[in-house]
């Protein structure tokens, strides 16, 4: 099997773990290529060894490994993070230099030449260059040539269309080919095309909706399991077992970055100012909530049998639990009876309509309003959209959970299908606001940001 691709060397291998000894760095892979130089915007699989100790679990956090990879003082966002290799994206505002990519570990310090290219630059240099081949022992030459057989000519985007074409030099026709396209290390469209006379080709589009700018990626992927089994018969009568082991799967891979370096800066502005706003949403309603929750807490204090609240144990839990930020605040808000009475009674009507018009309306507006701009591109962000997602649901189920507590110390129904959200983010582990404020700095890095204090 032949494999040439960035997504293949980033899969996780289950490998031992392995003492912990200085990063080295073997060599940089960039868009299946081995080089020391990609565009803003790129993506770099950096293999060696010694990056980390083990190989990390799902639910390790790769941002708490001790990893980070820089180059003239500007972070690399991490993609993944392995014991031979880390793979890191290039912010796009990256501005073309040479100088050195720097992996820093717990246990070293590593560096090697490089640099970012201007992204037409790196495209006229690279377009025709793409791909590598793995093979192994006397079946080399074979593998070669078979790789070889499986080209791209052109890999374009004209009038809101991808057109692709290549050849596949070796196969007959009717056999077919597989065309992944991705964006963001995500396959978002493809496409299953015929070869006729050693040729292929493809088209995507033409899209309604705009593209983000930066590199798309395109995987040629052919199967012999997949062919037609009489033509398939047909052809292999005459290939030998080396040909036919190289050909039971064939990827072939090639980059193509969309709009300029100006392009890609101004739009790269604009999509982390929108996943901001949201994130900044959230924290302003988490405040709103936080204040209107401590004033309704009375109802946890309140004395069994008496028309009275624990005072002091009620200040004493605004201070601990941070709702308060010294004795006045506290004091003030064990007075505040808008969602409870003096008594420690809870006012269930005028909970409910607050939560419902104060927190969760305008988080649904908030949240449909991000994703309207999200819907306007014909592709998405999925490891962002999956942090800004859980930075609300977070949100929401910490609401939900914590009215579900006051209800149940008051004694009432909880009402839960009118204190239900009407939009479904994809849910969170963990209803926090630790757990956003984790979200929100994973979310700032997949967009290249540095979060306050780094």
């Amino acid at each position: 099997m032949i494999r040439s691709s960035l997504a293949a060397a980033c899969a996780a291998l289950l490998l031992p773990a392995v003492a912990s000894a200085a990063p080295q760095i073997k060599e940089l892979e960039i868009a299946g290529q081995v080089i020391n130089e990609a565009p803003p915007g790129g993506y770099v699989l950096i293999k060696g060894s010694g990056f980390v100790n083990r190989v990390l679990e799902k639910e390790d956090n790769i941002f708490q490994q001790g990893v980070e990879v820089t180059f003239k003082g500007t972070e690399f966002p991490l993609l993944a993070v392995h014991p031979e290799y880390v793979t890191v994206r290039i912010p796009a505002d990256v501005k073309p230099a040479k100088g050195k990519l720097v992996v820093k570990t717990k246990d070293g310090k590593v560096e090697t030449a490089f640099a970012v290219l201007e992204a037409k630059a790196w495209e006229d240099k690279y377009k025709d260059q793409e791909g590598s081949s793995e093979g192994g022992g006397g079946a080399q030459d074979v593998e070669n040539e078979v790789l070889d057989s499986f080209s791209y000519s052109r890999f374009e985007f004209v009038e809101n269309r991808f057109e692709l074409a290549g050849s596949a030099s070796l196969l007959p026709d009717r056999f077919s080919l597989t065309i992944l396209l991705q964006y963001n290390g995500d396959t978002f469209d493809s496409r299953r095309v015929s070869v006729e006379g050693g040729k292929w080709k493809a088209t995507f589009g033409p899209y309604t909706k705009k593209v983000f700018y930066g590199a798309y990626e395109a995987d040629l992927v052919f199967e012999l399991s997949k062919q037609s089994r009489s033509i398939a018969r047909k052809f292999l009568r005459g290939v030998n077992e080396k040909k036919r082991e190289a050909l039971s799967r064939v990827q072939r891979h090639n980059v193509l970055v969309v709009g300029t370096q100006q392009e890609i800066a101004d739009q790269t502005q604009q999509i982390q100012q929108e996943y901001m706003k949201l994130a900044t949403k959230v924290e302003e309603l988490w405040a709103v909530f936080e204040r209107g929750f401590a004033g309704a807490a009375k109802v946890f204090y309140k004395q069994p049998g008496r028309s009275q609240v624990e005072q002091d144990k009620y200040l004493a839990y605004l201070l601990k639990a941070g709702l308060a930020k010294d004795e006045k605040e506290a004091d003030k808000i064990s007075r505040d009876t808008e969602f409870a009475y003096a008594n420690g009674n809870l006012k269930p009507k005028e909970y409910q309509t607050w939560v419902v018009d104060k927190l969760f309306t305008p988080m649904a507006e908030a949240y449909n309003e991000h994703q309207t701009f999200l819907n306007g591109y014909i592709c998405k962000l999925d490891n962002a959209n999956s942090h800004s997602d859980q930075c609300v649901s977070s949100f929401l189920g910490t609401v939900r959970e914590w009215s579900l507590r006051l209800y149940k110390e008051a004694k009432l129904a909880f009402p839960g299908d009118e204190l239900r959200p009407t939009i479904s983010p994809v849910n969170a582990p963990e209803n926090s606001r630790n757990y956003f404020q984790s979200q929100k700095r994973l979310l700032m890095l997949r967009l290249g940001m540095q979060p306050p204090g780094e």
